[in-house]
């Protein structure tokens, strides 16, 4: 079994297999195998916090979410959607051995542009941090805060 990292995210127990070799895990929204990288590792670590801890609904979730800027295509991770279809929640993951910086935070700010989404998340799996829009642009979100604004 490939050896990954157990990480501060809550544990899930992912389906993974060997092919040929090379590990692959059972992605929890897009339902297929998927290459097991160590990003992918920490992405289904974090859809299992949104679905199982947080509530969200996978129906109204997206992986690799497609969005262009400046005429370039790019891609986040996961976006949460509301009930009227509009993004709620973005989030970037990174590998675990990946620092989080201000650099991944602006990675995160350059996917938002089309959106303004009002929650921001950035996470390596060890290290998660939650941002929301305020009438000054984003701050930081505490656990706490975060749990009363979804009613957790």
């Amino acid at each position: 079994m490939k050896v990954l990292p157990k990480l501060t995210l809550p544990d899930c127990q992912p389906d993974v297999r060997e092919v040929n070799g090379k590990w692959q895990v059972r992605c929890l929204l897009r339902r297929r195998w998927i290459v097991l990288s160590p990003e992918e590792w920490v992405r289904q670590h974090m859809l299992h916090y949104l679905f199982q801890h947080l509530g969200f609904s996978r129906a109204l979730s997206k992986v690799e979410f497609e969005l262009h800027y400046h005429g370039l295509k790019k891609r986040a991770d996961i976006v949460v959607f509301d009930n009227s279809g509009r993004p709620k929640i973005m989030v970037e993951c990174k590998a675990p051995y990946v620092g989080l910086s201000q650099d991944t935070l602006l990675q995160l700010a350059v996917y938002n542009v089309q959106f303004m989404v009002p929650l921001l998340c950035v996470t390596n799996g060890f290290a998660t941090y939650w941002y929301g829009l305020g009438t000054k642009g984003y701050a930081p979100k505490s656990h706490d805060q975060l749990s009363m604004e979804l009613g957790i």
